[in-house]
């Protein structure tokens, strides 16, 4: 009976703890958190209070990273907006009178090609900016974390887009902004639209391949001239961008002394793989350098920018800001201050960085359209009313040229999603539109970094000003460029000077500040953890040279890991068994000293010592092994090289294995609206998650001892039920890491049958039933019987008579290895092996 309560009340402590997800939010709803002015192109009105009150709950629901950022509704703001704070009245917004009509899209300028870069760049001469970064080693992956192809046999590999082209052709990525005064708190975004002069294109020297554009403008309203140059090398990473700001000579006030400052943006639209089993969605990254050269990361996902509507302030104070940008699970685009800056210019010319908010959703029922003719030869638009869910109303404009769907295939009170942005004229514009459940699907938190430099003092007509950048656009883990293969690979001296000179390293391999990072660097655990990781990269690199198959280097480094800490894990696991024998012992003690726990500590030493068992003697065993075991965990993580990759059935051992299509109409598994929800599992069935849980739950039957008591017996089961329901959390991990804990799992069950006795059985009265032999040791008796009892005949069993040696055979010692035949000597050492390994 007692045993039906606890299942019983296991199952409701898990409805509550389920239940306290929906309920936390709907009882206490996020407090509003004050906006500081920042980074705005014009005051620009934001959604309703009451809007972003009640659906911003939704980021605050505790469950795995960057789920709700596509469950939220709508608490999204845009980031030309946050600084602002005064809310959005409710009323139609009609378009200015004279407002400009949609502009062409500019011709592009491509940076390298195809083939021999490593980048292929797309620049703008809209604001002089990056409109899309392909990286053309890698390809690229759906939203579903399936690989893309440019060719329906599936030969050619698809190039992966970074900085893709569809969310940057209307605004680039990497532009410039000014500030009308050097001490304003919100740039202007005059020179963001406008059209830069192209002052000359550099070609390589051999083909038609462009290496180097120059940009330039002039500043409206003041004697200023800027010059933006982008150049790339066949085997970087990244572009380099020199600014210069130049005082013009013409200016006619040259006694006055002029300040200038400028903002600058980095990419943004970085792809998401694999939507629906991914925890990792977009991060902004800032690094700050201090004068002890440690660097110090700040780390903010797009859920919690969101929900802010803005990132958290980084200011320069006494450090040095390194870089600053976003990065998603294997890719990166940073803005990275060069360590090699022209004469005079130190690198501490940034002031601040800070993430925002590029791009928000709404989610609800379609209210009204229309068609509006806008007079005096303005662009036509069409117009959509959408009613959220408390609500408020909100008037999206839908571009001619958006091709997101006809508006006149869409009933009134119709169920969508639209993922909108600001316009120029702070309008509300579509950029993506779903209807149904498929509007679950859009994943609308788009982030980008915001550098702002020093006021840059120019004193006299001519004075001129150079930054020098890098931007990067490149794997997270910069380490890895190292193991890259031919074609691939980038120099040594360039991976150093990603990895140590500009302190690329920390993108991952970061040491946390506060007090527990600064206590786990104190004691090398950081450290540790970073060497080990690094270790099994390279191990497993090295593997994939002799294999090169990494689902098969998976096994093998797991098995050698494994074998690696057979020792220390076997005493391990004997000192467990000891402790199981002594169990009756010890529950007769607790019993005997209820109320005095001193003697009971110091009885429970003495039996202990008595039977040479000490159970505080194996934990730093314990700490032994994690940082083997999470170094390899970490690498299984973070490597680029397992993106993509295949083995058997698996399309990409980055992603679960995604074995059968089972759809999206599962209810509750499988459906959009479910995404985010405890159980949502996907449209795919795992079966590696599955193998790996059933493993496990072998695994702990074989090494945990038999219960002593009721209560160790319900643990158990408490532990069997704990297993499946980690098996429901960890249904969506990398098939990679599935297949780290499979064939860890079946060599702790090997173990244990092979090298460990069976457990003993601990009867009622206490009295241990001898424990049976393992089956090597059963194989190692059998062994030694077999040698000391060969029959002859039918008589009694005796040692076979050594043959005589004849005339003109090649004398031998008694005790010669060689002696009998090639069967007999194999055996004689084997059995030389087993009374060895007897012994010990």
């Amino acid at each position: 009976m007692r045993t039906t309560y606890r299942i019983v009340a296991m199952i409701v402590l898990a409805a509550l703890i389920i239940g306290w997800q929906f309920f936390v939010p709907w009882m206490w709803p996020p407090r509003e958190v004050p906006k500081p002015p920042e980074v705005a192109a014009k005051p620009v009105p934001l959604p309703d209070e009451r809007f972003a009150g009640a659906f911003g709950a939704f980021a605050e629901m505790p469950i795995a990273p960057g789920i709700a950022d596509a469950v939220r509704l709508s608490s999204d703001l845009a980031v030309t907006n946050w600084a602002a704070i005064a809310p959005k009245k409710e009323v139609v917004k009609k378009p200015p009178k004279k407002a400009e009509p949609p502009r062409p899209h500019h011709e592009p300028i491509v940076l390298g090609d195809g083939t021999e870069s490593y980048l292929r760049v797309v620049l703008d001469p809209k604001g002089a900016g990056v409109r899309s970064v392909t990286l053309n080693k890698f390809q690229q992956a759906d939203a579903e974390g399936l690989p893309v192809w440019k060719d329906a046999e599936r030969k050619v590999e698809a190039p992966l887009e970074l900085i893709p082209a569809r969310q940057n052709t209307d605004e680039p990525s990497n532009l410039l902004l000014h500030y009308a005064k050097d001490d304003d708190d919100r740039p202007l975004d005059t020179l963001a639209n406008v059209d830069w002069r192209v002052e000359s294109i550099r070609k390589a020297e051999d083909s038609e391949v462009v290496r180097e554009v120059v940009f330039a403008t002039d500043v409206p309203n003041q004697p200023i001239t800027i010059t933006k140059t982008y150049t790339l090398n066949p085997g970087d990473y990244h572009i380099g961008l020199t600014i210069a700001v130049k005082r013009r000579a013409n200016d006619p006030d040259a006694q006055k002394k002029r300040k200038f400052r400028y903002q600058m943006t980095s990419g943004k639209g970085l792809p998401v793989e694999g939507v629906w089993y991914t925890a990792v969605f977009r991060n902004a990254l800032i690094g700050a350098e201090d004068r002890t050269g440690s660097l110090w990361r700040t780390l903010e996902d797009a859920r919690r920018i969101s929900q802010r509507g803005g990132g958290d302030e980084v200011l320069k104070g006494d450090k040095l800001i390194r870089y600053a940008g976003v990065a998603v699970q294997y890719f990166a685009s940073l803005i990275v201050v060069d360590d090699e800056q022209a004469p005079g210019i130190g690198q501490d010319f940034l002031n601040r960085a800070r993430p925002t908010l590029e791009s928000a959703v709404v989610r609800g029922r379609l209210k009204a359209k229309r068609h509006v003719d806008a007079p005096d030869g303005e662009a036509a638009y069409d117009e959509i009313t959408v009613v959220a869910a408390d609500n408020a109303e909100h008037k999206i404009i839908v571009g001619s040229d958006a091709n997101l769907f006809r508006l006149a295939d869409v009933p009134v009170g119709a169920s969508l999603g639209v993922a909108w942005h600001y316009d120029g004229h702070d309008r509300e514009v579509a950029s993506e539109i779903l209807l149904g459940e498929e509007q679950y699907k859009i994943i609308p938190d788009d982030i980008t970094t915001r550098i702002v430099t020093e006021p840059i003092a120019l004193d006299k007509p001519g004075d001129e000003v150079v930054h020098k950048f890098l931007l990067y656009n490149g794997p997270v883990k910069v380490r890895l460029l190292r193991q890259m293969n031919e074609g691939k690979a980038i120099s040594p001296e360039l991976a150093d000077r990603y990895e140590n000179t500009l302190q690329l390293n920390t993108l991952t391999d970061y040491h946390f500040p506060g007090w527990f990072g600064e206590r786990s660097s104190s004691i090398g655990w950081t450290k540790v953890l970073i060497f080990f990781t690094n270790v099994m990269h390279t191990v497993l690199g090295l593997l994939y040279k002799v294999i090169p198959n990494y689902g098969i280097c998976i096994i093998i480094l797991t098995v050698l890991v494994r074998a690696m800490m057979h020792p220390i894990s076997r005493k391990q696991a004997l000192t467990s068994m000891k402790m199981q024998e002594l169990a009756p012992e010890m529950n007769k003690i607790k019993e005997k000293y209820k109320t005095d726990a001193q003697a009971r500590n110091m009885a429970m030493m003495e039996l202990q010592r008595r039977h040479g068992v000490n159970m505080f003697g194996t934990c730093w065993v314990v700490f032994l092994q994690m940082p083997i075991f999470l170094g390899l965990y970490y690498a299984l993580q973070e490597s680029i090289f397992f993106r993509l990759s295949s083995f058997l059935w698996i399309k990409n051992l980055a992603a679960p294995d995604m074995l059968v299509r089972w759809g999206e109409n599962i209810w509750y598994i499988s459906q959009p609206q479910s995404y985010g929800s405890p159980i949502y599992l996907g449209p795919y069935f795992n079966i590696l998650p599955v193998v790996a849980v059933v493993l496990m739950i072998l695994q702990q039957k074989y090494l945990t001892p038999p219960p002593a008591d009721e209560q160790q017996a319900m643990q158990q089961k408490m532990m069997k039920y704990m297993m499946v329901f980690f098996g429901v959390m960890f249904y969506k991990v990398a098939a990679g890491l599935c297949i780290y804990f499979i064939a860890s799992s079946l060599w702790g069950i090997a173990e244990r049958k092979l090298f460990l006795p069976k457990k003993k059985l601990i009867t009622n009265t206490g009295v241990p039933v001898e424990a049976k032999p393992s089956m090597l040791q059963r194989l190692l008796a059998k062994a030694q019987e077999s040698q000391q009892n060969t029959p002859t005949g039918n008589g009694p069993t005796r040692a076979p008579e050594r043959p005589r040696r004849k005339p003109g055979d090649r004398p031998r010692g008694p005790e010669s290895p060689g002696s009998g035949s090639l069967l007999q000597r194999m055996r004689n050492w084997w059995a030389g092996v087993l009374e060895e390994a007897r012994k010990k």
